[in-house]
């Protein structure tokens, strides 16, 4: 017979917030690592403007994402 485990409640999994002006609030899932350096990234990484934003690792300064508008 397999025992499954229950799921996880939402509450438990760790994520970051971060306000930004304009009335934004960035939501990063926890445990989230820079492909380049391995670093954990954290929501107050991520830059945002009125022409798009990007997620930039602290640790070694890459890009890991980036949204621009056309």
């Amino acid at each position: 017979m397999l025992i499954s485990k229950p799921p996880i409640p939402a509450v438990a999994k760790a994520t970051t917030a971060y306000p930004h002006p304009g009335g934004y609030t960035v939501w990063l899932a926890g445990g989230l690592l820079c492909p380049h350096c391995s670093r954990k990234l954290r929501a107050s990484d991520v830059d945002l403007d009125r022409h798009g934003g990007t997620l930039i690792c602290r640790g070694c300064h890459a890009d890991v994402a980036r949204v621009e508008r056309k």
